[in-house]
């Protein structure tokens, strides 16, 4: 019961920080928006929601690929107690596979299909625990 709790806790507590990012990004741009705002390009945001430091690798692979499995992409961040980091890679929207692990450890492999205007929260809680959950972004994110 009280992994379930802490777990709640800790998908609330990504989706709050979202949101309010979001907000300020939306609202500190300046411009009015017409209709629904542009989605986030990016395919992933990572969160250390653990009180101490760690290294995460995060390796992308396209689900589609009919030729031998090549990354999309492969980052490694070190990442503070409580600190965030986004992907600079760019969201296609279609299905991707993620092998994350922390400090070394073997990965946890996940599957999403990423529509455009949604991308991917992953929460470090623990050395071997992670989650990853798809959020919608649909806020404006300054070009860059």
């Amino acid at each position: 019961m009280e992994m379930r709790v802490a777990t709640l806790m800790t998908v609330l507590a990504v989706v709050g920080i979202l949101i309010v990012a979001g907000t300020v990004i939306l609202c500190g741009t300046g411009q009015e928006q017409q209709g629904t705002p542009p989605c986030s390009p990016h395919l992933f945001h990572v969160f250390n929601t653990d009180d101490v430091p760690h290294e995460v690798n995060v390796t992308v692979f396209d689900a589609n690929a009919t030729r031998i499995r090549v990354p999309v992409c492969s980052e490694v961040y070190r990442l503070e107690a409580d600190g965030d980091v986004t992907s600079s890679i760019k969201n296609d929207g279609r299905e991707y596979h993620f092998e994350i692990s922390v400090d070394g450890e073997d990965p946890e492999v996940f599957a999403f299909s990423i529509a455009r205007c949604h991308s991917l929260a992953i929460s470090v809680r623990a050395e071997r625990d992670v989650q990853a959950l798809m959020i919608t972004s649909n806020y404006a994110v300054p070009a860059t």
